[in-house]
């Protein structure tokens, strides 16, 4: 199911909620209002080099983040706050959401999900745990930019779609409104970093109105409508003034993995160009029609600005200015995306097996390659983790998960641990294991 697809349901159901019970505005909630902080002085267990404790794992591989010398990591429904060298917890807070981490902020995001009329969106001091702002509300979706929070909150029936709309532009550190538009929503994909890291600022982002596809200008909230909205892309990205919409369903009759491309310049309404990208295969012959691994961190693409990493139809990788629909380079050999930063893409040889590689982002020049991880792409043991120093890769030895560390720029393998990868920073990398029938499992915190 497409990613607008499973929104549009999710403002659906909203409605029949809001019908039955009515729609509140948004409201801010003042910055003293941080209830159930705990500071949490006793130490974890702490080796030479490595930090562990027992958490409650709920599957937030994306959700370990490091601001200064505090990690944050999600223990069941909690956020904790620990030390970076001792593991010594600052705080621990239940608190909802999805972590992002923006000017030294923390942002928990909880769009409001399906049979459900209220989300949220709060942001936290990572040395204190204290609230700097928080607004509630029907909140569909959330962007959150290195310059701005972006929301929408829906009041909808279900032939008003989009009609029903407000979206939203805060200032980060205090909440503060820039602007509002009315009758759009937030739609759409990032290109950027892996979460909880989150873009830089961009010009425009795309929204859907009634019936039509659109561009809203960041600076103003001005919307540039561009198209009769289809139905049928699995993606949306602004691309400078250029909205790029993407079909990953290629016909039955096609053998090259294609994704079809809608690009217009919103400001003409013109065709912007059109070319095709292709999505690479798997082991078993079958398209793999995602860019990413990670999808579900909210991360559809590998790319930064506006290109995104793609395979060509004879399944080597590439770089594509989204701007153009122009390759930036093509790799030599033959390997299809799957992680990467704004400096270094990692491919594999096929989309979910075979050996790894690391390109460099800009040239697509070879730096380095490693052996297959043994283990599927497919498996839900399955992660990797790219920073700009290291890559972290969970691979397997028959039924035992392993982590396998390698230097970014060498290839250097740097270590190897028994678990499940769960983050990687640029001096460390968490590995979880020992999974007991309580649900818990111990977290190692490893230098590197």
């Amino acid at each position: 199911m497409c990613g607008r697809t499973r929104r549009w349901l999710a403002y659906l159901v909203a409605a029949f909620c809001i019908a039955a019970a009515g729609c509140t505005v948004p409201s801010l909630s003042p910055p003293e209002r941080s209830p159930g902080v705990v500071r949490l002085p006793s130490l974890p267990n702490v080796r030479s080099g490595v930090w562990s404790a027992r958490i409650v794992s709920k599957g937030y591989f994306d959700r370990f983040g490091q601001v200064g010398q505090v990690l944050v990591y999600r223990d069941g429904s909690d956020l904790v706050a620990a030390d970076r060298s001792t593991g010594v917890a600052r705080w621990r807070r239940a608190v909802p959401g999805l972590l992002r981490i923006v000017s030294g902020l923390l942002v928990l995001v909880a769009e409001a999900q399906l049979g459900s009329d209220a989300g949220s969106v709060e942001v936290i001091d990572p040395a204190t745990g204290a609230t700097r702002w928080r607004v509630t509300g029907h909140i569909q979706q959330v962007h959150v930019l290195q310059d701005a929070v972006y929301e929408t909150t829906c009041q909808l029936a279900p032939s008003n779609l989009g009609r029903g709309c407000t979206t939203t532009a805060r200032e980060v550190r205090d909440g503060r409104v820039r602007w509002s538009a009315r009758g759009v929503g937030l739609s759409g994909d990032l290109i950027g970093p892996a979460v909880p890291d989150v873009p830089p600022g961009q010009r425009y982002l795309p929204v859907y109105g009634d019936r039509t596809e659109a561009l809203i200008d960041t600076t103003n909230g001005r919307v540039l409508r561009a198209a009769a909205r289809t139905g049928t892309s699995w993606y949306e990205f602004a691309a400078g003034p250029v909205l790029v919409t993407t079909d990953h369903d290629p016909p039955d009759s096609d053998s090259a993995c294609t994704i079809t491309v809608s690009a217009i310049d919103v400001r003409t309404g013109a065709r912007a160009w059109a070319h095709p990208l292709y999505s690479g295969r798997r082991a078993d012959g079958t398209c793999a029609k995602r860019l990413a691994d990670h999808e579900n961190q909210d991360r559809v693409v590998i790319g930064a600005g506006t290109w995104i990493a793609a395979a060509t139809s004879t399944g080597r990788p590439q770089a594509v200015d989204l701007k153009t629909g122009r390759p930036l380079w093509t790799g030599s050999e033959p390997g299809i995306p799957i992680d990467g930063t704004d400096r270094a893409i990692l491919v594999r040889r096929q989309a979910d097996a075979g050996g790894i590689a690391m390109l460099d982002a800009r040239t697509g020049a070879l730096r380095w390659t490693a052996p297959d991880p043994g283990l599927s792409g497919r498996s839900v043991s399955w992660h990797t983790a790219v920073s700009q120093r290291l890559v972290a890769v969970t691979g397997a030895v028959g039924d035992r998960p392993r982590v396998v560390v390698y230097e970014a720029m060498t290839g250097r393998q740097l270590g190897v641990w028994p678990g499940w990868l769960h983050g990687v920073g640029e001096d460390w990398v968490a590995v979880t294991h020992d999974g007991r029938n309580d649900d818990t499992i111990t977290l190692d915190v490893i230098s590197i």
